[in-house]
This record gives structure tokens, C-alpha cells and sequence, in this order.
């Protein structure tokens, strides 16, 4: 059963069936940019699953990737490429610079969570 298998499956409620997940399904850039359920990730060089399919705030903080934003599940910005922090993430997110204060010795540019959403009042 898929919820056996929770490691090595999903379960696809738009598709009412059983998925392998992103990372075991795909190798290579090519096929899992090609699936609208995956993104490749440079960085690590695997097949991720996408946030949006995700359709509850349980189901999205169950992706350590993922985030429940404005009722929508979407990639925490720190997962976001710095050359599309602004683009995917808009206002919620915002590119840090290396020597911004208390970066803790950060020697790139970063995407995070912008002040006002990483700490409303």
C-alpha cells in the first residue's frame, strides 16, 4: 500500500493513485524537469517533489522544503536559487548579501524569508 511505502511513495489525490516520489523516479535534469509534480535541484543534483502539490497545511510542513503561505503550499525561500529569489518568492522573500549583520560569516548571496514574514508583529 502507498501509505506503507510513505518513504518511496505518495499518495496523488488529483490522480487518485499511488506515485513514486520525484527522487527515485528521476536521475537526470531532463526527465524530471519534464514532470509537472518534480523540480530539479542543482545544488544537490536530485529530483525533488514541487510544493504546489501539496494542498494542506499538514500535507506542506510534512515537505521540510515547504512552507503554508498566504493558504497555499509554497518552496521556503531559503530553497529558492538567488537569481529567482524575487521572481517565485516576491515580497516574501529577499536576497541577504554576504557581511549583512548577523549572517554569521555567510560568504554568498542567500535567499530567506523577508523581516516582515519572518517576524510579523
Amino acid at each position: 500500500s502507498c501509505i506503507m511505502e510513505s518513504s518511496l511513495c505518495y499518495y496523488d489525490g488529483v490522480g487518485s493513485k499511488c506515485k513514486m516520489r520525484c527522487k527515485f523516479r528521476y536521475g537526470d535534469k531532463a526527465s524530471c524537469s519534464g514532470d509537472s509534480d518534480c523540480l530539479w535541484d542543482d545544488a544537490n543534483q536530485v529530483c525533488k517533489a514541487t510544493c504546489g502539490r501539496s494542498t494542506t497545511e499538514v500535507g506542506c510542513e510534512a515537505n521540510a522544503e515547504c512552507e503554508w503561505f498566504a493558504d497555499k503550499c509554497v518552496f521556503k525561500c531559503e530553497q529558492i536559487d538567488i537569481s529567482q529569489c524575487k521572481a517565485v518568492g516576491g515580497s516574501r522573500c529577499t536576497v541577504r548579501q554576504p557581511g549583512f549583520s548577523g549572517t554569521g560569516g555567510l560568504s554568498v548571496p542567500v535567499c530567506v524569508k523577508s523581516c516582515q514574514f519572518a517576524y510579523p508583529t
